[in-house]
């Protein structure tokens, strides 16, 4: 069994373990976050983990932990709770490179379609029903857990098949024209760039792509520095940009304004869905990333 979703601090575990784990479940898997220092080790020392996954070593909640290096040294009290670890991996740049139990899995052939994605491991094929090629970084640190609890590369495949798009970061909220995908969960510098690369496969002919998304929060002193990265990549990608908070506006407005791009800092929702209707086009695709106003997921902009 696993935690729920949104279920990832010491209380809420310690309530899943008292009130739902029973003696016929074989394995526990647990999500841990964490704002400060110190707490990953708080619940390791409750869970006695025995293999751990490492992800998310990225600017999200800088603001709380103060530094990267913080953050780092935070998910590290994860690999220090370990007996074994298996492939411990963030970004290429995470400074993170500890692995104690080596077991490297490689993803060839890999195509990435509307509403699925196929790559080879091994030999094997996967056909995975998630947005975006991003999501086989997921799959492959998922796969390495289940060979180091004895499963086979064809048993994973098999189990992938069962994996539903809800359980993704992205979903389709409309799959005819225009296409609407909904990414609202939450957002981080990492996801929304990941997100956007996923929408720029999606562009038909004439189609033009769109984003609506707020600023990102708890980024600290970093914060204008990536809503520039994020601005730059609105600007290569889409023909349309909404951003519905005002915080850094500026910094994604200075680095996105390229081409054809048109951005806008909306923050009425009615005005939203009324920028989107005059702009949007049957060939057209929305991506709603981030905490956007729940009013705009219920509109038919076309």
């Amino acid at each position: 069994m696993k935690t729920p979703k949104n279920i990832n601090a010491e209380i809420g575990i310690a309530k899943t373990i008292l009130n739902e784990l029973k003696p016929e479940h074989q394995v526990f898997i647990a999500e841990i976050g964490a704002y400060e220092r110190g707490k990953i080790k708080e619940v390791c020392r409750m869970l006695g983990p025995k293999i751990g996954i490492l992800t998310g070593i990225n600017e999200q909640h800088l603001s709380t932990f103060g530094s990267l290096e913080n953050i780092k040294k935070a998910k590290y009290e994860l690999i220090e709770s370990l007996p074994r670890t298996i492939i411990v991996r963030g970004l290429p740049e995470d400074g993170i490179a500890i692995i104690r139990d080596k077991l490297d899995l490689r993803a060839d052939d890999i195509r990435v379609e509307k509403e699925y994605i196929f790559f080879k491991v091994s030999g094997v094929n996967f056909k995975v029903n998630l947005l975006g090629i991003h999501n086989i970084d997921n799959i492959l640190l998922s796969a390495s857990c289940a060979q180091k609890l004895g499963m086979s590369l064809e048993e994973i495949s098999r189990a992938c098949l069962k994996i539903k798009p809800e359980q993704g970061g992205m979903k389709f909220l409309r799959k005819d024209a225009p296409v609407v995908i909904d990414s609202s969960y939450s957002a981080n510098p990492d996801g929304v760039i990941a997100d956007l690369d996923y929408l720029k496969t999606l562009r038909q002919a004439q189609g033009k792509l769109i984003i609506v998304m707020p600023c990102l929060i708890e980024l600290g002193r970093v914060s204008k520095e990536v809503h520039k990265r994020i601005g730059r990549k609105i600007g290569e990608v889409c023909d349309l940009a909404i951003i519905t908070t005002r915080d850094y506006f500026k910094e994604i407005k200075k680095t996105a304004e390229i081409g054809s791009l048109q951005i806008f800092l909306i923050e009425n929702p009615k005005e939203i869905i009324a920028k989107i209707k005059e702009f949007c086009k049957n060939d057209d695709v929305v991506l709603l990333e981030g905490r956007v106003p729940k009013e705009i997921k219920s509109v038919k902009f076309f």
